[in-house]
């Protein structure tokens, strides 16, 4: 009887502590973002979707396309920004008709100090692509 109601009070708890050390692992050893993986870092940092894709330095945007191309184009960078992913960078390089051999990916994510009043960007992710 004891052990019953050990596991029912302990479980919820413990499963939810396993679930967070886990998202935690994934952000500091496999540059996962802190919003994927339930959320658990979604109070803690900027919108991801501030950050900015440079691809071999040229800065990737989606203003000034026509919506039917900008939405496509906003997805996929989303997608990356999010979860990078070898498999996400092809289909954004696919997208944008680059056929380059090696294709040098970026994201910043801007940072602002209030103290200093300086605004910087912070390398979170970078990866050459190279075609298969």
């Amino acid at each position: 009887m004891r052990l019953k109601q050990f596991i029912l009070y302990w479980s919820v708890p413990s499963l939810l502590l396993a679930v967070a050390c886990f998202q935690i692992y994934q952000v500091k050893f496999e540059n996962k973002s802190q919003w994927k993986g339930g959320g658990f870092g979604m109070y803690s940092t900027i919108y991801p979707f501030v950050d900015e894709i440079w691809i071999n330095d040229e800065f990737i945007s989606t203003k000034g396309l026509p919506k039917k191309d900008s939405l496509k184009l906003k997805l996929l960078t989303y997608k990356i920004k999010v979860h990078p992913t070898q498999k996400h960078i092809q289909n954004l390089l696919e997208e944008l008709n680059l056929n380059k051999d090696s294709v040098k990916v970026q994201i910043f994510k801007p940072e602002f100090d209030l103290d200093k009043s300086v605004f910087t960007k912070t390398l979170r992710y970078e990866t050459t692509y190279r075609q298969p």
